[in-house]
């Protein structure tokens, strides 16, 4: 019957279903407010420590520094991670900073379902509307018949 139809757009056409014209970048579950990863954040921390002076205790009005070598370089971060992994001789302020990064990635999950939970609290709770039941689809038909019969018998 496809091989027959007059009008080939309709034939095997994008968009025609409404699973088809949905964007998934458009869905909650795809929009992560907070992507960074250990590696990501601690390469922000180091990049973020060479604008922030460091005041040593002799002299507190003039900058002699900056906090950058406190952190790891950024080409050693991933080596670095790996090795926290399994070594325990982490200096403390690098341990505390990574045990917050970690501690921050149990509530990034929570977090990036933020998203979600607003357009329900809108939906659900704020417009006060709730699912519909799933629908089957129907289609009207018209037949028509064909001009070298006279009669004929369509069943339901």
């Amino acid at each position: 019957m496809a091989k027959d139809c007059e009008n080939k757009f309709l034939i095997n056409h994008k968009g025609t279903e409404q699973t088809q014209r949905s964007l998934s970048a458009m869905l909650p579950e795809n929009l992560n407010l907070n992507d960074f990863s250990t590696e990501d954040w601690m390469k922000f921390a180091y990049n973020f420590a060479s604008e922030v002076n460091y005041f040593s205790v002799e002299n507190a009005s003039v900058p002699s520094g900056n906090w950058e070598s406190f952190f790891i370089e950024k080409e050693k971060i991933t080596a670095f991670l790996r090795e926290a992994e399994t070594s325990n001789r982490l200096s403390p302020h690098l341990a505390l900073f990574v045990c917050f990064l970690k501690l921050l990635e149990i509530s990034k999950a929570h977090f990036n379902a933020l998203t979600k939970r607003h357009l329900d609290f809108y939906y659900y709770e704020i417009l006060q509307i709730d699912k519909k039941a799933p629908v089957a689809d129907s289609v009207h038909l018209i037949f028509e018949l064909a001009k070298n019969f006279s009669t004929s018998k369509v069943d339901e």
